[in-house]
């Protein structure tokens, strides 16, 4: 027997993968038709994403209220508990919208820590000297060794390992001999038989996971029906993630190797899963947004301290050569994982995720003042705050008896808007709020009282001019 092992190394804290579009279909979001799968620098598009938001503060030429995507996702959280249901329009055009900027979760790489294939015949090509090379190589001389292009039994494993994915091919020993135990009626692609398989890989000392399981880190805790975290699953529980294949299949299909091109253009991820990983996401975040040392919370913040880690415990770091140089770099086996991996260097800087007094959206904030998400509802809030003082001011002047033109002219308004002013329903204000609304109103009444007065005088020495002219013209 020899095991092949193939690594494909996938720096995902770089490289992701996404569909252009997306859309939800029968409970799972699937890309768009005509759709293109790409590759993208998740990291990068994020730092650009900080430059321009930091941009807009200096007051640069900048539109950008860019939050981070685990924010974002946050977000769509919180829209169970409001409008949206799950498998309602509202909430699925949210989800759709989020994957088509970053792509799916990665539910499936999340859980899945190692799986092996059902055993197939592989058509190999051995070269001439295959037997002296085997010799060489490891002192092997038993048998006669295979030439030429032959069918040989193989068992495939995909294992995740702190370098990537990699494919363990565990063959038959490349001797005719061996070959021998097989029956010779098969072609490439040919399901082994199972109990030729289970005798030649025998549940003890044979591969884990065992041929047609999968071995998974049930970071959900609720997927397969236990508690365990570790478990061991029929292969077709991982297909799943892929209803494309047809439900007799899922147990004998010879999936793609996962985070390849070809498991992305295959893989589909429910939207209730999707869900639940990110609500796995965000609630620890949620519980870590307001640090405090009061007892009672503790507990809880260890629990969201402890939901983080577990997610980024498979993220590891990695050498990535630019050059004649090195930099790091880290693996990641999920999107999910990737997302974790920022929230917690957030936190680690001081950010939080608030909520935005104005629109309600979730922001991540650095300074504990900062209570706008943006530069636009900060201004906005800005202008309705002085409308509120304005109103407060004006009902508080009619409530003094003057009227609605002496307050208009007063405070330069229109009587329209001094009406819409007395119509308005007032916020709560501090005590100097109240003092300074209370203080204007005092000297702009004063104001309203001198400019009528003033009004006043001038009528009665226009009207004295008036009766005077008109007494000398009689």
């Amino acid at each position: 027997m020899t095991r092949q092992e193939k690594f494909e190394p996938d720096l995902t804290a770089g490289p992701w993968w996404r569909f252009t579009r997306y859309e939800v279909r029968d409970g799972f979001i699937c890309p768009a038709a005509g759709a293109k799968l790409e590759r993208y620098d998740l990291w990068a598009e994020c730092e650009r994403g900080r430059l321009a938001r930091a941009a807009r503060k200096k007051g640069e030429t900048s539109d950008s209220d860019w939050q981070p995507p685990y924010v974002e996702l946050q977000h769509i959280t919180q829209m169970m508990t409001g409008v949206a249901v799950l498998g309602s329009r509202a909430f699925e055009e949210a989800v759709v919208a989020w994957c088509g900027r970053y792509g799916l979760l990665g539910v499936l790489p999340q859980l899945l820590l190692a799986m092996t294939l059902p055993g197939r015949w592989a058509a190999v090509d051995f070269p001439a000297d295959y037997g002296e090379q085997m010799q060489a190589a490891y002192g092997i001389s038993i048998g006669h060794f295979l030439s030429g292009r032959r069918l040989i039994p193989r068992l495939v494993t995909y294992e995740r390992s702190s370098s990537g994915w990699r494919t363990i091919n565990d063959d038959e020993f490349h001797t005719v001999e061996a070959l021998e135990r097989w029956p010779r009626d098969a072609s490439n692609g040919d399901l082994l038989p199972a109990d030729l398989v289970a005798k030649r890989w025998p549940a003890e000392g044979g591969p884990l996971p065992q041929p047609g399981s999968a071995l998974i880190y049930d970071f959900l805790g609720y997927r397969f029906g236990d508690c365990r975290r570790y478990k061991l699953v029929p292969i077709e529980m991982v297909g799943g993630f892929f209803p494309d294949i047809p439900p007799e299949e899922r147990q004998t299909y010879p999936y793609p190797q996962p985070s390849t091109e070809d498991f992305w253009r295959l893989y589909r991820e429910p939207i209730a899963d999707f869900y639940n990983a990110a609500l796995q996401l965000a609630e620890p975040i949620a519980a870590l947004t307001d640090y405090t040392a009061e007892p009672s919370l503790n507990y809880v913040q260890g629990l969201a301290e402890s939901g983080l880690h577990n997610m980024v415990g498979f993220v590891s770091p990695q050498l990535a050569r630019e050059g004649v140089d090195y930099r790091m770099r880290w693996l990641s086996p999920s999107l999910l994982a990737d997302l974790a991996y920022m929230a917690l260097d957030d936190i680690a800087a001081g950010a939080r995720v608030a909520t935005c007094r104005r629109c309600g959206r979730l922001f991540m904030r650095h300074r504990e003042d900062n209570v706008y998400c943006s530069a636009t509802c900060a201004q906005t809030a800005r202008k309705r705050r002085q409308r509120d003082r304005e109103a407060a001011v004006a009902q508080r002047l009619l409530g003094l008896g003057l009227a609605i033109e002496d307050v208009a002219t007063s405070m330069q308004r229109t009587r329209t808007e001094i009406r819409r002013y007395q119509a308005c329903q007032l916020p709560a204000f501090t005590e100097a709020e109240l003092d300074a609304n209370a203080e204007k109103a005092r000297l702009l009444a004063a104001m309203a009282k001198r400019t009528r007065a003033a009004q006043d005088d001038r009528r009665d020495e226009d009207h004295g001019r008036y009766s005077s002219r008109r007494g000398e013209r009689q």
